[in-house]
């Protein structure tokens, strides 16, 4: 049995700075940046897949 669970992060949300979550735009831009270097990286080993 596969059990998916996901969310959605919506970053500078006026709910998380309101529990007083540091969220910064530039804080959500450099997480982006890293998913998408990490996912080419990880392309990138395409031939060490089985």
């Amino acid at each position: 049995m596969l059990i998916h669970l996901s969310g959605l992060w919506i970053p500078c949300n006026h709910v998380m700075s309101a529990v007083g979550v540091d969220d910064s735009r530039d804080k959500a831009l450099a997480y982006l940046k890293l998913l998408v270097e990490a996912r080419r990286v990880c392309d990138d080993l395409w031939f060490l897949r089985g």
